[in-house]
Formats: C-alpha cells, structure tokens, sequence
C-alpha cells in the first residue's frame, strides 16, 4: 500500500534503491532467475514460509537493497 511505501522511502539511505515486485501469475523459480542478480533484504511478502525462505537464500547476501514482494 502507499502508506507503507511511503514510511519505508524515509528510511531509504541515499545511494540505495528499493524495489518493489508485485506479482499474479508468476512461480517462485521463475521470479528467483530474474532476481537472483540483486543483493537485498526481504521486508515483507505473501509467499508461504518455503518460498519465502528460498527468496531469502537468493538475496540476502547483502543489505544494499531492499525488496518487498
């Protein structure tokens, strides 16, 4: 939502991103190609506790850049 967004670009260190990702109709394998590339933080998702665990694996190996799902 807008409002979270919103408190979240306060907190934005300058020189840093955010991304945000929403998805309908996509699997888990497919988005993890795709952002396997970026290094982040994980705020919040809608995925089950395995998947989300395995976004998790995939990115955060730094916390240069945040990414919500």
């Amino acid at each position: 939502n807008d409002d979270f967004m919103k408190q979240l670009a306060k907190h934005v260190a300058p020189g840093s991103s955010v991304l945000f990702v929403l998805l309908r109709r996509a699997t888990l394998d497919k988005l993890l190609e795709h952002l396997n590339q970026f290094e982040g933080t994980v705020l919040q998702t809608s995925l089950s506790h395995d998947e989300e665990q395995k976004l998790r694996d995939a990115i955060e190996s730094s916390s240069d850049s945040v990414v919500v799902t």
